[in-house]
């Protein structure tokens, strides 16, 4: 799989799973109900989990196999080395 699609399907699903807290956040349930959905959003947020992990590094990978100087530029004044730049020590 190349870097720009895994970095395709880690932002699927992170969006799968923010769409899937809405929507079970909407429906209110509670007691048998609640109990019966705990596996599936405790599933959604392990897939959740494994999305992030190390996505900054993945994109900036990305950038740098895209050659993409505005994105690269975006990106480096974005990540936490840049912390002096928006005046945090």
């Amino acid at each position: 799989m190349t870097t720009a699609a895994e970095l395709q399907a880690r932002i699927d699903a992170i969006e799968e799973s923010y769409e899937f807290c809405l929507a079970y956040a909407a429906q209110g349930v509670a007691g048998e109900q609640a109990a019966k959905s705990s596996a599936q959003v405790r599933d959604f947020l392990q897939r959740l989990e494994g999305a992030l992990e190390a996505l900054a590094d993945l994109f900036s990978a990305a950038v740098a196999e895209r050659g993409d100087e505005a994105a690269a530029g975006i990106w480096s004044i974005t990540t936490p080395s840049a912390g002096s730049f928006r005046g945090n020590p």
